[in-house]
Parts: structure tokens; C-alpha cells; sequence
């Protein structure tokens, strides 16, 4: 298994949506989904910002999950 963190890119995007609109998902992280519109606008205003630090979790090619700090 190989494991690495890395900026995100815009297409991770459609990714991170449907991970994060997953119900399962969603319950463990203990935070409601976003609509495509909520997520696309947040999303937006955090990529604008350079004191955000986005990262993702690439594990094998895929990208598995995401690190957010503001």
C-alpha cells in the first residue's frame, strides 16, 4: 500500500463531494453534507485563501480523504 499527502487540485473536487455527501461518511465525521452548490461555494472561498492548508490522502492512486486547517 502506498500512502502520501498532497495539494489539492481542482479535480479532486467531484471527488471530495461524493465523499463527503456519503451518509456513512458523513456520521463518522459528526458534520452534515454539503448540497453541490454549499460544497462547490465553500470549496471556492477555501482554495482562494492561502492561509488554508488542503491537502488530500492519496492511497494507491486514489484519492482517500482530505486535510483541511485553517
Amino acid at each position: 500500500m502506498h500512502i502520501r499527502l498532497r495539494p489539492v487540485i481542482i479535480s479532486d473536487l467531484p471527488i471530495l463531494f461524493e465523499q463527503q455527501a456519503d451518509p456513512e461518511s458523513s456520521a463518522m465525521a459528526a458534520f452534515p453534507s454539503r448540497t453541490k452548490e454549499e460544497f462547490d461555494t465553500h470549496w471556492a472561498k477555501i482554495m482562494a485563501d492561502d492561509s488554508v492548508f488542503l491537502r488530500v490522502f492519496v492511497v494507491d492512486g486514489q484519492v482517500a480523504g482530505q486535510l483541511v486547517s485553517w
